[in-house]
């Protein structure tokens, strides 16, 4: 069976579309004005997370070790508790007091 290669003869394939639009000139971008950098500074300055990571719309890791273990003391340091069981008819009670020395 052989190939047909006939419909690819007319196919034009210059390259001068390209260059015309290459060389027509491109508006030259305006610096921004001082106040408009102050604007704009102040607007990066309130969203959270890193410069990049506008409105923290991706998920970022962060340090939080040290404001995790200050938290877990707080909870837990000097927690109270307190049950009672009850073995034989007799109730005894227990009275649990939490400290936190070491947090790792």
């Amino acid at each position: 069976m052989s190939l047909d290669y006939s419909k690819w003869d007319n196919l034009e394939v210059s390259d001068d579309s390209d260059t015309e639009k290459k060389q027509k000139s491109q508006p030259k971008k305006k610096a921004p004005t001082k106040d408009k950098l102050k604007e704009l500074n102040k607007t990066k300055q309130k969203a959270a997370g890193s410069s990049w990571n506008a409105s923290n719309y991706h998920w970022e890791e962060q340090k939080l070790d040290v404001w995790g273990r200050e938290q877990l003391k707080s909870l837990f340091d000097h927690a109270k508790t307190e049950d009672t069981l009850e073995y034989n008819n007799i109730p005894i009670k227990f009275n649990h007091v939490f400290a936190v020395e070491k947090c790792e």
